[in-house]
């Protein structure tokens, strides 16, 4: 009766000299395994070769190398080492094999011919979405036309933009935040934007977070290096209108912006491309991006619609109805599964819709009497330690909330010192939550204590109105503040 192991007659010799150097390298069996040795299984006596992977109708002969007997490569068997008590590493084993028959093949210079046809240097690979819409290393972008980007001449500045850690942050990165502290210091003055500046923002990645994005009714967006040198590392022409809001996604590799001509632009932040551009039916007020997924945001302006948009389809996922004319501001909650929206629904007899509370997954309206005061609500910020949320007033005061239903509004505490009068003044907490900053219309940058309701320093940042201000995610004691004027000033 002949073996029921199929033989190919068919193989190469290169192949056969590759087994016998595979056959050659398996370590020899221990004495109690040699050939014609049987073993109980499921009751029955087999053969020990028939368990080492030998698929044999009979008992093998003693006199065959039961190794050569293998005709293609087998896993290997339990190998067991001269000395008894020792395995031998079955992974080890492996790669001595796999050593052998690398060894035995002619070794291809795929890499030598690749770097000599491209005159000895290696050119990276860049996707075809970047080198679609990016220009040459060299060459000058014409920053008056609309749609344009441009980084600085400069190489070195385009080297602070994508370098992964600056020398002034890399302290405080493996450090804990020990606290906010009072700021009365201005370290840098940014000057560059020739309208008012609505929106500053930190890059919200510790390890970049010496950029700084801002926003101006001039059309314009702006990245600076506003930690070191507080040179303009790259200057976004998208818009032929103000730009009223722009942010970062969570993860900093892209800028939302958003602006009166109603058009929403996605750019990436290491190219200068624009991703997305998405178009509205009505001129744009304010931008929210998700605070975990960086492909939701939302975005609202001169119209009753709030939409929710998914930027990997470049489509609209979610609406909500506000029954409203204007939304002026939005702000996720902890979490990202609800939001809030401040509106311009102000009346006379009442407050309805002044605050609206969603929720995203269902699009249903949680609460619309949360703020039951006569005034319109320009900035909303949420206080990153603590379930509370502070509203900036056109009453010229802060009013904070709780973050958990049904938001009721905290009466005993109210922030007072500052000026609004009509302007969008901005506010925000500092990464611990134990201070509160804001702008004022009469130019100055007030520091207050929202545990007891404290104005603890008073600092005039611009000459017109001070009109944003945002506390640096990883340093205690630095500040950015924006102005009417266009003018940024960075604190410490």
């Amino acid at each position: 009766m002949r073996s029921l192991v199929a033989y190919d007659p068919s193989g190469s010799e290169e192949e056969e000299e590759e087994k016998d150097v595979y056959e050659g390298s398996v370590l020899a069996f221990s004495a109690h395994g040699k050939v014609g040795a049987k073993h109980e299984v499921d009751g029955h006596a087999r053969p020990l070769g028939e368990r080492n992977g030998l698929q044999t109708g009979l008992p093998v002969p003693g006199d065959v190398d039961v190794t050569r007997r293998c005709t293609f490569p087998q896993p290997c068997p339990v190998i067991v080492s001269d000395k008894p008590g020792r395995e031998v590493d079955r992974s080890a084993a492996l790669r001595r094999c796999s050593a052998g028959i690398r060894k035995e093949k002619p070794s291809v210079q795929v890499g030598r011919a690749a770097t000599a046809s491209c005159g000895g240097k290696v050119r990276p690979y860049v996707a075809k979405r970047r080198r679609t819409g990016e220009p040459d290393r060299g060459t000058d972008v014409d920053v008056s036309a609309p749609g344009a980007s441009s980084r600085s001449g400069d190489p070195e500045r385009e080297v602070v933009l994508m370098r992964s850690v600056s020398p002034v942050v890399a302290p405080y990165l493996q450090s804990r935040y020990v606290g906010a502290q009072l700021t009365g210091r201005k370290h840098l003055s940014l000057n560059g934007h020739t309208g008012p500046v609505h929106s500053v923002h930190w890059c919200p990645i510790p390890c970049r977070s010496h950029l700084l994005l801002s926003a101006s009714i001039d059309t314009t967006i702006k990245v600076w290096d506003a930690v070191e040198s507080g040179a303009c590392l790259w200057t976004m022409n998208q818009h032929t209108k103000a730009v009223r809001d722009a942010h970062w996604t969570c993860n900093g590799c892209a800028i939302l912006s958003a602006g009166f001509d109603a058009k929403i632009y996605v750019s990436d932040v290491e190219t200068g491309c624009v991703e997305l551009d998405l178009l509205e039916d009505a001129p744009l007020m304010t931008l929210a991006p998700h605070p975990s997924n960086p492909s939701l945001f939302l975005s609202a302006g001169f119209s009753p619609v709030i939409k929710a948009w998914d930027r990997r389809a470049g489509k609209v996922c979610r609406e909500f109805m506000t029954n409203c004319q204007q939304v002026i501001d939005l702000l996720f909650l902890s979490g990202g599964d609800e939001f809030l929206a401040s509106t311009d629904a102000v009346s006379r007899d009442s407050a309805d819709r002044t605050i609206m509370a969603w929720d995203l997954g269902s699009a249903a309206r949680l609460s619309n009497q949360i703020f039951h005061e006569r005034y319109t609500c320009p900035c909303l910020c949420l206080n990153p330690c603590k379930p509370t949320f502070a509203v900036q007033t056109n009453g010229n005061y802060i009013a904070l909330f709780s973050s958990h239903r049904p938001y009721c509004m905290d009466g005993t505490r109210r922030l007072e010192g500052h000026k609004v009068e009509g302007y969008g003044v901005t506010c925000a907490f500092s990464p611990d939550g134990t201070l509160l900053l804001s702008g004022s219309a009469d130019g100055r940058l007030v520091t207050y204590c929202p545990e007891r309701a404290r104005r603890l320093r008073s600092v005039v940042a611009h000459d017109g109105p001070c009109l944003a201000v945002e506390p640096h995610p990883v340093l205690p004691r630095t500040v950015a503040s924006a102005g009417w004027k266009g003018d940024l000033a960075v604190w410490n």
